[in-house]
């Protein structure tokens, strides 16, 4: 398919400038704010892609095919344009500039030919040559748009005639007459063909039973799949579209058990899945949504699939594998509209920014870090929308994070892990490599100290004291996270006790313990703050517990006693810390 891309001037919004869409990937992603445009490109593709393409090379009117609706709403006049254009790089140009001249035409033809299409007289970048096509209202023809004078400028009057005479086939004429005219006359390019269209809108639902398929928002799928499910004789290749769509189930839901089978009522999709087997309408929307989708994507084969906010009712990871399984097991090319920060990091795709200003809406393709950023920014995204939390509290390992989070469950449940925070691990023996400020603050080599706040300036730390008794100091490297993290306006909470597990009444955590193993004995008095807490005897050896097991099983099973040592200054002081760093009064 040689389809690189699309270009057009004088449809709704986009007045001002050629909207160039290119280059185009096997998945394209439209991104930006509400009302931007972003459809508009999903309607040109679906309603006028294929006509202006077709009409290219016809002298007779009636070649947009805009209705008045289409038009943009402005008393000002603009020209009507579509464009396509040729890769620079690659195959596509020499293909090109081998079709425009006769079999067996001599190296310097090709050459003059190179040398004219990427002069002046065509509009380039750095990645394409644009061939645009002006219309002067609707329903008039086409006609290349082009630089007259750039021809004589670039080629001698003998390499123009030289280079007509190829194209041609004929001797004689003149420059005016014949050889310029006929020369631009015979450039005009346009794709051999475009794929067919299809989209698939942002409102999705499965359609009742007995609906007839007229599209592909839902409407019909019980009749479409089951018709795939049972093919008649002649049409045994549906079948494997059907053993398709349940391996795209699979993949995307990443449940090894997940399959679709219409029963023979057809009057249902039922859902089989951790061994049981559900009527559709009993799972999530989320598995609605995968299920239109892996019917779209499945039963279209070399098509365009335009697919409005495909995030929708679908969980981030759900986004990222919807659309890897169809970049590497589809034959269609994909046309997203999104507002979803997490798609614009998808592999292999070509991404486009749209805008909108008083002079119309504009499409700029985003090619390195700091145009993605900018885009992020333009739809509103934050640290919690894409990368990160807006707060990050740091603690040594996942039994921390556990007890951590059931204790600001049960204080603050309004406050929502992965969004107004993250827990993340930095493990005990990694300490001595951490710092809270950052190099030019400590002048000490980066190699050395890893800089928590260049990961997020609103940072928390939590970890045990590991003192022994009453009388025993933190080490050097506690009493620095202590001193820098509260010099950065951060906060540093040390344990009272010995490890956190000592903020557990001794009776649930010794429940907690004989829990996860069976028949092991305490040597420590679990009453003391500064006992290891988890160190149990098993005939005449001592073991430590496991941490994440009696983790879940205490938070589990046990209410939070926010009287033990210092643990509810401790967490009103962090959950301040949080609320402060989501802006919560």
């Amino acid at each position: 398919m040689n389809f690189h891309g699309f270009g057009f001037q004088g449809f709704r919004g986009y007045t001002s400038e050629l909207v160039k869409i290119a280059p185009v990937s096997k998945i394209n992603l439209i991104a930006g704010q509400n009302n931007s445009g972003k459809s508009n490109i999903i309607r040109f593709l679906q309603h006028h892609l294929t006509p202006i393409h077709n009409s290219l090379g016809h002298s007779r009117g009636d070649q947009t095919g805009f209705s008045e609706l289409d038009l943009p709403m402005t008393t000002e006049l603009f020209d009507t344009r579509i464009a396509f254009p040729i890769p620079l790089h690659g195959d596509s140009l020499d293909e090109y500039l081998v079709s425009k001249l006769p079999e067996g035409n001599q190296e310097r033809n090709r050459a003059q030919l190179r040398q004219l299409l990427l002069s002046p007289l065509l509009t380039q970048d750095e990645d394409f040559v644009w061939f645009i096509y002006r219309s002067e209202r609707p329903g008039a023809p086409f006609q290349l748009e082009f630089d007259r004078s750039a021809i004589q400028g670039t080629l001698s009057n003998g390499e123009i005639k030289d280079l007509w005479q190829a194209m041609t086939s004929q001797t004689g004429g003149s420059m005016d007459v014949h050889w310029v005219p006929q020369i631009l006359g015979a450039l005009n390019y346009k794709p051999d063909t475009v794929p067919k269209v299809e989209t698939i809108p942002a409102i999705r639902e499965v359609g009742a039973p007995g609906t007839k398929p007229d599209n592909f928002s839902g409407v019909g799928i019980i009749d479409r799949l089951a018709r795939l499910q049972n093919p008649a004789a002649l049409m045994q290749s549906d079948r494997e579209k059907f053993d398709q769509i349940n391996a795209f189930l699979r993949t995307v839901t990443q449940k090894d058990s997940a399959t679709i089978e219409i029963p023979y009522d057809r009057d249902v999709i039922l859902v089989h899945m951790d061994g049981r087997s559900l009527p559709l309408e009993s799972l999530g929307t989320g598995i609605h949504e995968v299920i239109i989708l892996a019917s779209a994507a499945t039963i279209l084969e070399d098509a365009i699939v335009c697919i409005e906010e495909p995030e929708l009712h679908l969980h981030p990871t759900l986004q990222r594998q919807l659309l890897d399984y169809i970049a590497t097991n589809s034959t269609n090319t994909y046309f997203f509209s999104t507002h979803s920060g997490h798609l614009l990091d998808t592999r292999g795709a070509s991404i486009f920014h749209v805008t909108s200003s008083e002079g119309g809406a504009n499409v700029h393709t985003i090619k390195s870090r700091s145009s993605r950023w900018d885009a992020c920014q333009d739809l509103g995204l934050k640290a919690s929308d894409i990368v990160q939390s807006n707060c990050i509290i740091w603690v040594e390992g996942p039994s921390d994070r556990i007890y951590i989070k059931y204790w600001l469950d049960h204080i603050d449940s309004t406050l929502v892990e992965g969004v107004h925070y993250s827990i993340m691990f930095f493990g005990g023996r990694l300490m001595s490599h951490l710092a809270a400020t950052n190099e030019t603050e400590r002048n000490e080599p980066i190699e050395q100290l890893i800089s928590l706040l260049e990961l997020n300036r609103w940072s928390a730390i939590v970890f045990d004291s590991d003192r022994k008794a009453p009388t025993s100091k933190l080490n050097a490297t506690k009493k620095r996270l202590v001193k820098e993290f509260k010099e950065s306006k951060g906060i540093a909470w040390v344990t009272n006790g010995r490890e956190i597990e000592n903020y557990l009444p001794e009776a649930d955590l010794k429940s907690s313990i004989l829990a996860v193993h069976k028949n092991v004995k305490f040597p420590n008095d679990l009453s003391s703050k500064y006992c290891r807490s988890l160190q149990v005897m098993r005939g005449d050896k001592e073991v430590t517990a496991d941490k994440i097991k009696v983790a879940r099983h205490y938070t589990s099973n046990f209410s939070p006693d926010f009287g033990r040592l210092n643990l509810k200054r401790e967490l009103s002081n962090l959950i301040r810390f949080v609320e402060k760093a989501n802006g919560i009064e």
